[in-house]
Order: structure tokens, then C-alpha cells, then sequence
């Protein structure tokens, strides 16, 4: 398997499907159960939304 960065992984998947919500973490969007103002909340595990890339989850979500 081939080493990448987490931005070439990104650019390779579909957007619709998983989104990078923090320098960190990237989530599938179906898969989240909740949505606070700063955090996602996935199998009961919270994963903070980082202010850069809050804007650009809100508006693929459509909100």
C-alpha cells in the first residue's frame, strides 16, 4: 500500500460522501448522528469541527 497525505486521500474520494471537518479528522456524512455548533457526534464519540473548515461542512450540508 502506498503512503499518501491526507489531502491527496481527500481529493481521491467523492466529497458528498466523506467531508475533512478538522485538520484531523475527515467523517463519512452518513455515518454522523448529530451535529453541534463545534463537534459531530459518530457512535457516540464527539470530533470537534475546527473553525476552518466549518463553513465549507455547514454549506455542504446545506445549512
Amino acid at each position: 500500500m502506498a503512503l499518501q497525505t491526507f489531502t491527496d486521500f481527500e481529493k481521491e474520494i467523492a466529497a458528498h460522501i466523506i467531508c475533512r471537518i478538522h485538520k484531523s479528522f475527515m467523517v463519512s456524512l452518513d455515518k454522523i448522528e448529530t451535529i453541534e455548533k463545534e463537534k459531530v457526534k459518530i457512535n457516540n464519540i464527539f470530533i470537534p469541527i475546527s473553525a476552518t473548515y466549518r463553513s465549507l461542512f455547514l454549506n455542504l450540508l446545506g445549512k
